[in-house]
């Protein structure tokens, strides 16, 4: 590339980037109207002063683990439970370092 073609690519870049400082500015303000817009378009819920509990109503589905039953229903802390795509159930027992697969 010659000089002179340098040259060129400079004075057009400048001008790119004086013309920029004029559009920025405007493209902010443009930014920021629309958000404002966004945000008087929101509803404004009241909700109750108080909460109110819930009733529990679970329905047992699965049930591992007995205190009087055979040893490998006995467990210590499981702290991690899974299920495969076979039904099967894994328990992970840091108690016993063991999983044990039902």
């Amino acid at each position: 590339m010659s000089e002179s073609g340098t040259e060129s690519e400079t004075q057009k870049n400048a001008m790119v980037m004086s013309r920029l400082r004029f559009v920025m500015p405007g493209l902010q303000s443009a930014c920021l109207l629309a958000a404002a817009g966004a945000l008087e378009a929101q509803d404004v819920i009241e909700l109750p002063g108080d909460d109110r509990p819930l009733e529990a109503d679970f329905e047992e589905v699965y049930r591992v683990g007995a205190v009087d039953g055979p040893e490998w229903q006995q467990f210590g802390t499981i702290v991690d439970v899974a299920f495969d795509g076979a039904g099967n159930v894994y328990l992970l027992d840091i108690d016993v370092v063991t999983v044990l697969v039902v």
